[in-house]
């Protein structure tokens, strides 16, 4: 079950979508819609997205396509935005299975950093489920990757 860290207000998790050509954004409860509205004013392609699990989600799910480098860029246009509209509260963004940064007290530039990374940890996770692929061509899934 996917929590929200209790020393943030708000956390962001990033995470690929391995196999898929999409990505996982993950946020705190109540802020979906904010962050969504921001991802298409940046023409990034997105969707909420639901996930089956045992017990309930404590976070909220954007589904997003990154099919361009582009994308990349436009999206962490987005959450840098987000992040921009609560100065003053404790807000975690994660990327795949790091915690990236804590940015309570952040500057843009360190927001302008942190998003240079997602693109290269999504094409680190991708190879990865290209190689199970090879492994394993008829038995290997999407739903039998280990969540990032």
């Amino acid at each position: 079950m996917t929590t929200v860290q209790q020393d943030a207000d708000i956390v962001v998790r990033i995470e690929p979508w391995a196999g898929t050509g999409y990505a996982k954004i993950r946020i705190t409860p109540g802020c979906r819609e904010q962050l969504q509205g921001l991802l298409t004013e940046a023409g990034v392609d997105n969707s909420m997205a639901l996930e089956f699990s045992a017990g309930s989600a404590a976070m909220e799910l954007i589904s997003i396509a990154v099919s361009t480098p582009e994308v990349w860029v436009a999206t962490g246009g987005a959450v840098g935005a987000f992040i921009g509209r609560h100065v003053g509260r404790r807000v975690r963004v994660e990327v795949s299975d790091r915690t990236v940064a804590d940015l309570h007290g952040y500057s843009r530039k360190d927001a302008e950093s942190l998003m240079r990374t997602i693109p290269e940890l999504h094409d680190i996770r991708e190879a990865e489920w290209q190689q199970l692929l090879r492994r394993n061509p008829e038995t290997t899934t999407s739903d039998q990757l280990p969540d990032a």
